[in-house]
């Protein structure tokens, strides 16, 4: 007996790449969606638009790095020697891990309900304190990808 739920298992997103700025590699819409948890109810557009940005924010934070890199030689992030794991730069996998984090913060941000109900204030904190935690998850990637500390100081 069907209760009008079934699971969408055979919708996939598209496979085509996100294409990047020259230096760094493209990202990926199914990629993301299936590695990070995104439900399909959210538009492949929509996620786009949160990839975009979150692309652009971390080559910006990486510009100093990647000019530094680039006087060295190296003339793309996969080119610039780290360990493979699973066949795959780490310095790539961070590189990803950054911008996927940054994206779903700013999903998790965009979709907190504006209802003013209890229940709808303490799905607000839960859903800042997740956002953050995808923020802060960002932040760390990009600093291993510098190869940077990421040990930070919060006030208490």
């Amino acid at each position: 007996m069907s209760y009008g739920f079934t699971p969408d298992t055979e919708t996939l997103r598209p496979d085509t790449p996100i294409v990047n700025a020259p230096w760094f590699v493209d990202v990926n819409l199914r990629e993301f969606s299936e590695n990070w948890q995104i439900p399909l109810s959210f538009t492949d557009a929509y996620l786009i638009n949160l990839l975009l940005p979150a692309m652009d924010d971390v080559n910006q934070t990486l510009q100093d790095w990647v000019n530094s890199q680039a006087s060295a030689g190296y003339t793309n992030i996969a080119a610039v020697p780290a360990k493979s794991l699973n066949g795959i730069s780490a310095k790539v996998t961070q590189y990803k891990r950054a911008i996927y984090s940054m994206a779903k913060s700013e999903l998790i941000k965009n979709n907190i309900s504006v209802s003013r109900k209890d229940e709808a204030e303490s799905n607000a904190r839960t859903s800042d304190n997740l956002s953050d935690h995808y923020a802060k998850m960002s932040s760390k990637a990009i600093a291993k990808v510098m190869d940077e500390l990421t040990i930070g100081v919060e006030l208490i």
